[in-house]
């Protein structure tokens, strides 16, 4: 019983000294915290350096003591267990049973018997409770040390003013900036003021002077300084504090990137300042009950009442003086808090001017306004401009009447009850362009848009669509009556001569108008069945004005049908070719074979040349057809000249205006007749005569690059309607095809002089002379005693298709 209460008694001694020791631990470590607390807020103060290295040198006293009683209390911890275990632990597991089930996943013991080891075991569980909660003390500690050390920014350093040196410790953003390993650098006072800045040697020399003579407790300076005979210098502020009669303690902080900011923020207010200043742009900054608390020059300039200054005056007031009543957009603002942006015109010094404002709330950190800032751009300018460039776009720049577009934006808003539209385009025009001159052409233009702007009595919109068509728009007309008497009116003002540049020119007009609501109230439908009447008018009775009626529109709407139908017939070779001989009487031999198409449409059944060739050449599609035509004519040609009584023909092809003018016609007829082995001199071109109306030059050009292939040309239609004796001297040809007229009139005597003036020119140049449409033998004779052998028409063939 003795030797145990001397072990519990030992034990118990053990287990005082730990806790006493624990205890001690942890007092040092709350000392260890409110120290570090202290210095924190000397930092956040600015307290003195010196006041602060003492402290920090009391903290690493502190720091060492408890490193040293951590290492006490964790040895004197490892002799108490390792004296437990083998004075209890080896006893009991060879055969005192004090101890049982001992729990090796807890970190406490456990203990059933109640003795003094019982204390004992408590005791011990009670000094681990209180181990882990020192050890997460001090982690928690550590890592506010970590963290703390982590602030790299920082160097510290230490001057002997007594040896004059000065130590700095490198933190590691300056190890980095330096590109050194080093963590200390030592320098002389004088080698350190040589790394300084020149700029800022001078304010280092002084301040080193004032520290030395003055024998000052505390400084602070800022300037440049480079390392290691680097080029780049670093901004820095230092602070230092007296520790002893020859020591100061002190830490440097970067503060380039600030410095750099400073002066990005000085350069940027400066430049605002010189924008501001000298921007066209009105700037202003306005206080919420409409005091003007800053203004540019050039809001001054404008708004200013004889060089008054307006700062500190109020808005309404400088609106009284200038007569402006736009102050809504402060109360609105003000209720709304949000941004605006409007335009509006002001009165200024200057006069009413356009300006575009730009209005900004700034409000503080309670949503309430401090002021408001406004910028404002003059668009007076822009404003004109636009409006110009608005009229020009719906104004035909030559007669100053709406354009298509103008045009089209009048009759957007009108009402299409009692709407007539007149459509009017001049007789011939392209003729006046092309004798006169487009510079003529111009002025007979501005002259037609004089005399339309007198119907401007009758409330008329007049408009220009294009070239020398015209548009005029008649809207709430009363009764059908006014609209005729509007009618007949524009026919006597369109049908009269006029003086242009000593030229006089006879004018008239084809005009065709549809009337709403009586034809459609649609507008578009309205200005294309005015289009269609004037058509008509141009067709049949130009120089007057015809009234759109739907049969007109059926013989359009046929017309489409029929091009939509001629383009599937020529993607699908719908069309037949027949033949009509060219009889010479006095041998009875066939000398030429012309070829005509034939249209056989899949549902329609066969349509005449009459009705379709015209459309082609209309929707651009005769070049196709020619192409069609003369190959397929030129293939059958190969066939049909092996029999016997086309052995000595040559076939003759009708070619149009386009496809002589704007195809190679000789390269693509070469092409083909080597193809199917004809010769060029076995096949005749067919032009008629109106393909040269003011393209002589032109159609000459084209016919010497045939005749170079080889090819014959047959002057066709002669004498419809363009033929002159010039024509003649101009072109090269090899035979004339008269106008089957003069054989119907006969009878009169001026055709048949005509004919023989034919006849002796084709003598004279050695050329031959076809004559077109006999179909009696009354013409065969008279056309003999004209003393013409070639003869084409129903009198001796009828087209048809040569056995093929």
């Amino acid at each position: 019983m003795k030797r145990k209460l001397c072990l519990g008694k030992r034990f118990g001694l053990y287990i005082l000294l730990l806790f006493l020791f624990y205890i001690i631990t942890v007092i040092l470590f709350e000392y260890h915290r409110e120290l570090h607390d202290v210095k924190d807020l000397l930092l956040i103060n600015g307290y003195e350096v010196a006041k602060i290295k003492r402290l920090e040198n009391q903290i690493h006293i502190v720091d060492k003591i408890i490193e040293f009683m951590i290492m006490v209390t964790t040895l004197a911890t490892a002799y108490f267990v390792y004296r437990l275990y083998k004075t209890l632990i080896i006893p009991l597991n060879k055969g005192i049973n004090l101890v049982n089930n001992l729990d090796t996943t807890n970190k406490k013991w456990e203990y059933d018997y109640n003795n003094e080891l019982k204390f004992l075991v408590n005791s011990v569980n009670n000094f681990i409770d209180v181990s882990n909660n020192s050890f997460k003390l001090l982690e928690v500690q550590n890592k506010k040390l970590k963290l703390f050390t982590e602030i790299q920014d920082i160097n510290y350093y230490t001057v002997d003013t007594h040896k004059m040196k000065i130590k700095l410790i490198l933190n590691q953003k300056s190890r980095e900036q330096y590109q050194v390993k080093q963590t200390t650098v030592e320098y002389n006072l004088d080698e350190y003021a040589e790394c300084i800045h020149p700029d800022d040697q001078e304010q280092f020399k002084g301040l080193v002077e004032s520290v030395l003579e003055n024998n000052l407790e505390e400084y602070r300076a800022e300037y440049r300084v480079r390392l290691f005979d680097k080029h780049t210098y670093y901004w820095i502020t230092t602070f230092g504090r007296k520790i002893n009669d020859y020591t100061y303690n002190g830490v440097q902080v970067d503060i380039t990137d600030l410095k750099r900011t400073e002066r990005k923020l000085y350069e940027s207010r400066e430049e605002y300042k010189i924008i501001v200043e000298n921007t066209s742009d009105l700037i202003s900054k306005t206080s919420p009950d409409g005091l003007i608390l800053y203004a540019s020059e050039s809001y001054m300039n404008l708004f200013s009442k004889g060089g008054n200054c307006i700062l500190g005056k109020s808005i309404y007031e400088i609106d009284q003086t200038l007569h402006n009543s736009n102050a809504d957009w402060l109360t609105e603002m003000l209720q709304k808090k949000v941004s605006t942006t409007n335009e509006i015109s002001i009165n200024t010094n200057i006069g009413a001017r356009w300006f575009l404002w730009n209005n900004d709330v700034v409000l503080n950190d309670h949503g309430q306004v401090l002021y408001i800032i406004s910028v404002g751009r003059d668009i007076t300018d822009i404003k004109h401009a636009n409006k110009q460039l608005k009229y020009e776009s719906e104004h035909d720049l030559l007669t100053n009447l709406y354009n298509r577009r103008g045009l089209m934006n009048q009759l957007d808003s009108l009402e299409t009850s009692n709407l007539a539209v007149f459509f009017i385009d001049i007789d011939n025009f392209k003729d006046i362009n092309d004798f006169y001159g487009h510079e003529v052409g111009d002025q007979v233009i501005k002259e037609v848009a004089k005399k339309l702007l007198v119907l401007k009595k009758y409330n008329c919109i007049l408009g220009r669509l294009s070239g020398d068509e015209f548009l005029l728009i008649y809207k709430n007309y009363p009764d059908g009556t006014s609209i005729k008497m509007l009618s007949l009116e524009l026919e006597y003002l369109l049908r009269t001569k006029i003086n242009v540049n000593h030229f006089n020119i006879h004018l008239s007009a084809s005009i065709g108008y549809a009337v709403s609501p009586l034809h459609t109230k649609n507008i578009s439908k309205l200005i294309a069945y005015s289009d269609i009447a004037m058509y008509q008018s141009k067709l049949h009775n130009k120089g007057r004005t015809v009234k759109f009626n739907h049969d007109m529109y059926k013989a359009v709407e046929k017309k489409v049908r029929l091009a939509n139908d001629l383009k599937e017939a020529i993607l699908h070779d719908q069309f037949k070719l027949v033949y009509q001989s060219v009889i010479d009487h006095n041998s009875g031999e066939i000398k030429y074979v012309e070829t005509l198409v034939r249209w056989i449409h899949g549902t329609k059944g066969p349509i005449s040349p009459g009705e379709f060739l015209h459309v082609a050449e209309e929707i651009g599609l005769m070049q196709d057809l020619d192409e069609l035509i003369i190959n397929k004519a030129i293939k059958q040609y190969s066939q049909f000249s092996k029999q016997a009584a086309y052995k000595e023909s040559k076939l003759t092809i009708n070619v149009s205006r386009s496809t002589l003018l704007t195809t190679n016609l000789a390269d693509t007829l070469t092409q083909i007749v080597n193809r199917y082995q004809v010769k060029p001199s076995h096949v005749c071109i067919e032009i008629s005569e109106s393909t040269f109306v003011n393209k002589v030059e032109e159609s000459r050009e084209k016919i010497l690059r045939l005749r170079e292939k080889r090819f014959i040309i047959a002057l066709d239609d002669f004498g419809r309607d363009y033929s002159s004796l010039s024509i003649l001297d101009r072109l090269d040809y090899d035979l004339i095809k008269t106008d089957r007229h003069f054989v119907k009139n006969l009878n009169r005597e001026t055709n048949v002089e005509i004919l023989k003036m034919i006849h002796r020119i084709a003598m004279l140049q050695n050329k031959e002379v076809i004559i077109e449409g006999v179909e009696e033998e009354k013409q065969l004779t008279l056309i003999q005693e004209l003393g013409f052998s070639l003869i084409q028409g129903f009198y001796y063939s009828i087209p048809n298709h040569i056995g093929l």
